[in-house]
């Protein structure tokens, strides 16, 4: 193709974010499917029981909705995309899970360059899985503090 090192480095992140993106709407699409084909029910109303936080130091860093077989983990501040404290420990640890066979799938969603949210389909042991995420998120919260003071 004749492109620059950097230039194809550029273009590699480039088509995996659109393969990630599309790889979501398919997701999105599917579950959708499924509901229209009763089998499987549309989510429920969320009740304040179901919605929990965790925190570090006071900190509030996400909230975390638990239903049947999903969790959803929605900060409230977004962790860089691209960092490599994200990518070797938060999202090596849903990848973990989801060999293991403790997720049946996980979505990223980022926005502008942020993880906003993270949603898990299929959790099969939602106390472990919840416990290992929170102790990530700290971690990674409390070092990418430590890193930008």
């Amino acid at each position: 193709m004749g492109l620059e090192s950097k230039e194809r480095e550029e273009l590699v992140k480039w088509v995996e974010e659109k393969i990630a993106q599309i790889r979501s709407e398919l997701n999105m699409w599917e579950e959708l499917l499924r509901a229209l084909k009763g089998e499987k029910d549309f989510p429920g109303e969320v009740l304040p029981s179901d919605v929990r936080v965790i925190a570090v130091e006071g900190n509030v860093l996400a909230n975390v909705i638990e239903g049947d077989d999903f969790i959803r983990v929605i900060f409230t501040e977004g962790f860089p995309q691209d960092s490599a404290l994200v990518k070797s420990f938060l999202l090596k640890m849903l990848e973990d899970n989801r060999k293991a066979g403790y997720i049946k799938k996980y979505e990223v969603v980022e926005k502008r360059g942020y993880i906003m949210e993270l949603r898990l389909q299929g959790v099969t042991a939602p106390s472990k899985v919840l416990k290992e995420l929170e102790l990530s998120l700290m971690y990674v919260w409390k070092n990418m503090d430590e890193a930008s003071a």
